[in-house]
């Protein structure tokens, strides 16, 4: 059969009808998932790029760091390369950051450049306790924590069991 104007057109308006049903059910479906499902309700690192620079330097001030701990800006524009051997760990407590609602100095405080270790808050003196057990342990964090760390119902039937280890905070030195 050769195609004619008629058969082209007749394809033409059924290719039309079933991406217009596509588009439409793209659409309600955006529409009607929650927002939480598709976007950081933290708005972490969310933005246009200036915004996310902004984020990036409060957060190499926080930490005492350079950019350049983590991102080698010579060798690459693609930030997201382990170029130094901390994006791992980064990208870790980003996730973190974004699955319970808190930012960086929810646990770090702040650290003078070039300090030798980081400063961490009360939560963050916990949390260096808690990481490696519940890593031994083959548990995410999420087992027993929801937004702001806050504990699920799990997570409190585990505090009442004393099932998880205890951070005791380290009193002032007597003078």
């Amino acid at each position: 059969m050769r195609p004619t104007f008629q058969n082209l057109e007749r394809i033409r308006r059924v290719w039309m009808r079933r991406y217009a049903r596509l588009g439409l059910w793209l659409t309600l479906t955006f529409l009607f998932v929650p927002p939480h499902l598709w976007a950081d309700s933290t708005g972490y690192l969310q933005g246009t790029k200036r915004e996310k620079q902004r984020e990036m330097r409060r957060i190499s001030k926080l930490l005492g760091y350079k950019c350049t701990t983590c991102h080698d800006l010579k060798k690459s524009k693609d930030f997201s390369k382990n170029q130094h051997g901390k994006a791992e760990e980064a990208r870790w407590m980003m996730e973190l950051s974004v699955t319970h609602a808190v930012t960086c100095d929810f646990c770090h405080e702040k650290t003078p450049k070039g300090a030798a270790q980081l400063n961490y808050t009360e939560k963050g003196k916990i949390a260096s306790v808690m990481i490696p057990w519940a890593k031994e342990h083959g548990k995410p964090c999420t087992a027993c924590h929801g937004e702001k760390f806050e504990l699920t119902e799990a997570g409190k039937k585990a505090k009442a069991e004393k099932n998880y280890p205890v951070y005791e905070p380290t009193a002032p030195a007597a003078e």
